[in-house]
Formats: structure tokens, sequence, C-alpha cells
């Protein structure tokens, strides 16, 4: 219809037939689950490495006595203030996360499958890395410091941060 933009993208058809026109209403449905899947896992990884990330950053800012804590604490959240594009350039980059010279390929490739969703994964890790950081540091300055200090003296700063701090910080983590 006039007036609709369509996405159209060439194929290879199976067995080197002539290409087909794929658009998102013909796609078929178990290449539209694997996408979903893709997407899922790619959030996963995301969410468990900014996660991995972002609770021992902010358990460093917001409890101890860092000479640069100050530095730290403001920081973290230059991702947040950096334009989208600047994030996709950054995938071009860096050494680890940079794609394929060609970007259309007629067969798979070595950065599909797992290999793209770890990279897609950790450049989202870190661009959502502050937001754990600064729900975490909130959580963590709201546990009582008394509370925290006499875990401390009954069983060492590990065991405070991980049986008092961190269980009482982590509905809002």
């Amino acid at each position: 219809p006039a007036g609709t933009r369509r996405t159209q993208c060439h194929v290879a058809g199976p067995a080197g037939d002539a290409p087909k026109d794929e658009t998102p209403e013909n796609r078929p449905v178990a290449k539209r689950w694997r996408m979903l899947g893709n997407s899922a896992a790619i959030a996963l990884v995301a969410a468990v490495f900014a996660l991995a990330a972002g609770i021992p950053y902010a358990v460093l800012v917001a409890r101890t006595d860092l000479p640069l804590r100050g530095v730290f604490g403001t920081l973290y959240g230059a991702p947040l203030v950096l334009p989208p594009l600047l994030v996709g350039l950054a995938w071009t980059y860096i050494p680890f996360l940079a794609p394929p010279s060609v970007t259309a390929a007629p067969e798979p490739s070595v950065w599909d499958g797992p290999l793209g969703i770890l990279r897609a994964g950790t450049m989202f890790a870190l661009c959502y890395f502050p937001l754990v950081v600064l729900f975490t540091t909130r959580a963590v300055r709201r546990v009582p410091a008394p509370l925290e200090d006499a875990a401390r003296l009954a069983g060492g700063p590990w065991r405070a941060r991980t049986r008092v701090t961190l269980p009482l910080a982590a509905p809002t983590i």
C-alpha cells in the first residue's frame, strides 16, 4: 500500500536458489523464534555482566574509603550521557567486539551464534552498568552503618558484606 514503509532484505534461498524477498510479515516462524531466543540470550548476558560488575563497584564506592572514591562515584554515569551513535561506533573500534568486515554474509560466520550474543551482551552490559551502580549504591547507603559495624566486629568485613549489607540491600538491587 502507498505510504507504508517495508523493510526488505535479500536472503539466499536453500541450495543456492534465487534470493527471495523477506519482510517481517512473511518471515518464517522458526526464524522469528530464533530471533526472539537470541534477544533473550543477549538480555540475559547483559544483565549478568552488568550485575557482576556493578554490584562490587557500588559497594566499593558506597562503603569503602578509597582515595578517589568521589571521582569513581561520579564517573560511572558517563555511559548514560553518551549518544547511542558513540556506543555503536565503540562496537567497531574495541578489538574483541569488532564485527566482521562483511556485514551480509551468505553463510553463518564465527561472529554469529554464541560469540555474537556474547559481544552484544557485553556492549549492552557496558551501557547499563551505571543503572546497576546507581540503584545498588543507594541501597547499600540505606543499610544502617551501626548494624554493619556490629557484623564486621562479629564476623569480619567479608562476612558483614555478604551476610548483612547485601541481603539488606538485595530488594532494591
